[in-house]
């Protein structure tokens, strides 16, 4: 069980404090997992957010858009580039 501490969380389950996060919080997840190179876990919590009402930004997309570039996984990168674009962030 991953335990997240945030200030005043004490250690609170991940899954506890879903309904608590928001975007910016959401977006550091997503950078640190790309910049761990764990792609397909930063893209289910992409899909993530939104099931739990927490539309992505600019930032989320560029995050994710830039790590792709940068480890050559173009297809997928030109395909979250076209949905930015598409949702008007670009």
């Amino acid at each position: 069980m991953l335990l997240l501490g945030f200030p005043g969380n004490h250690g609170m389950p991940l899954e506890t404090l879903k309904n608590r996060l928001d975007v910016k919080m959401y977006n550091v997840m997503v950078n640190g997992l790309c910049k761990e190179g764990l792609f397909d876990d930063a893209m289910s919590l992409l899909s993530e957010m939104e099931d739990n009402c927490c539309t992505p930004n600019a930032v989320t997309f560029q995050t994710l858009i830039h790590a792709l570039f940068e480890s050559n996984k173009n297809d997928k990168a030109v395909e979250l580039l076209r949905e930015m674009i598409a949702r008007g962030l670009l």
